[in-house]
């Protein structure tokens, strides 16, 4: 079977950069034409001009090489840590219960791989789905503080009720 430029550039490079592959294959095929089939026939060559892709993908990501972090994450305990790590840095005052709550929503999410490393490699993208988040905790708790002060005012006006109850039966004592 023949393979397009495209699909051999891209084959090589997802051995070294899976999750990057179709990113970085997309930045070479803008070259010339004559400066692809010379990476094809130059495995050196087209490994250094893969790095330097890499490394420009890295400089428009604040938390650097993300693939490293995907080939170490193999459980949902190093997931959830890697997730309350960026939740934190996203904004270290935040209290560990609400970075709990946000991190329990990105893992109910069950986010294959490719979804994970998309959502980490863009931080922008990151940061305002973690703010939405927040937002919705925020919100929730203010409506369950909302109920919570209802009950109270129930409970007391129920004691009220109860105090002029034993006060009409026994008087003012």
């Amino acid at each position: 079977m023949i393979q397009t430029p495209g699909e051999e550039l891209y084959a090589i490079i997802a051995k070294d950069y899976p999750y990057r592959a179709g990113k970085i294959t997309g930045m070479i095929l803008e070259l010339d034409e004559a400066e692809i089939v010379e990476l094809l026939v130059n495995p050196a060559l087209l490994k250094e001009r893969t790095k330097e892709a890499s490394d420009l993908i890295d400089a428009n990501c604040p938390w650097g090489f993300v693939d490293m972090i995907f080939v170490q994450l193999n459980s949902d305990k190093q997931v959830r840590q890697e997730l309350w790590a960026r939740v934190y840095a996203i904004n270290p005052k935040l209290h560990s219960s609400i970075i709990n709550h946000i991190v329990e929503y990105f893992l109910r999410q069950r986010l294959t791989p490719e979804q994970t490393y998309k959502l980490f490699s863009d931080f922008e993208a990151f940061k305002r789905e973690v703010n939405r988040v927040y937002n919705d905790i925020m919100e929730e708790e203010d409506n369950d503080e909302e109920e919570e002060r209802w009950e109270c005012d129930e409970y007391f006006q129920k004691i009220e009720s109860r105090r002029n109850d034993y006060e009409a039966i026994y008087g003012n004592v």
